[in-house]
């Protein structure tokens, strides 16, 4: 049985109160080799009501971290990043072996480990999560969305290596600051920029509301004059 994810399954196990709350990045796939599943079972494993909600949608009023309440003890986050690493810090050691210290061929390790990182999610999030088959549409707009990411985390993970820190700590910072940038700066600074344009357009739709029913009183008023 999967660990519970929505309200129902949380009932279906006869249990009125969660433990532990684990919000993840990835989807939820019952699999060791997903981390999120992985410290999920474990926890389960030593007695502990667990449930996970797999990419939160933080773009609404945030009702997918409200949704199952409160937990007993704590709530508890993952990312997808440790995948990403994982594959950067086993392509950085394979690279290593017939270019050491090539800052070009880290550069290649990074990038492709955050491509390969991408895809696999892109396809894991539409089967698993959206439970959608893969199309161009969304693909491109997924692309778009992380394209910002990319050269965030690879601008930085140069700047780092120029400073001649260790490619595997530049790999490292990079991921993680991104994470926090994405969090506490461009997120902030998107939903202000959302609340703005749709105060803009709520507005604009009042005012054409106004002008409507202005043209409609003057157009009887001349009505009646007329009669």
């Amino acid at each position: 049985m999967f660990l519970p994810t929505t309200t129902k399954e949380v009932e279906a196990r006869g249990w009125d109160e969660l433990d532990v709350i684990i919000f993840s990045g990835d989807a939820y796939i019952d699999h060791p080799a997903f981390g999120p599943a992985v410290i999920g079972r474990i926890l389960e494993a030593e007695g502990y009501r667990v449930a996970i909600v797999p990419q939160p949608n933080w773009r609404d009023d945030l009702r997918d971290f409200k949704k199952l309440g409160k937990p007993r003890l704590f709530f508890a986050g993952t990312a997808g990043a440790i995948f990403q690493y994982a594959v950067y810090y086993l392509l950085l050691y394979i690279f290593g072996l017939k270019y050491p210290g090539d800052t070009f061929m880290e550069s290649v390790a990074f990038t492709t480990a955050y491509v390969t990182e991408m895809i696999s999610n892109y396809f894991v999030t539409c089967f698993f999560t959206f439970k959608k088959k893969p199309s161009l549409k969304n693909a491109l707009g997924f692309l778009f969305g992380r394209t910002l990411d990319y050269f965030i985390q690879i601008l930085q993970f140069n700047l780092y290596t120029y400073l001649e820190i260790p490619a595997s700590w530049a790999g490292f910072i990079a991921i993680v600051l991104t994470g926090i940038i994405n969090d506490f700066v461009l997120l902030p600074f998107y939903k202000e920029k959302k609340k703005a344009k749709n105060a803009s357009q709520t507005l604009t739709a009042i005012n054409q509301k106004v002008v409507e029913i202005d043209t409609n009183n003057t157009y009887h008023e001349k009505e009646e004059n007329i009669s």
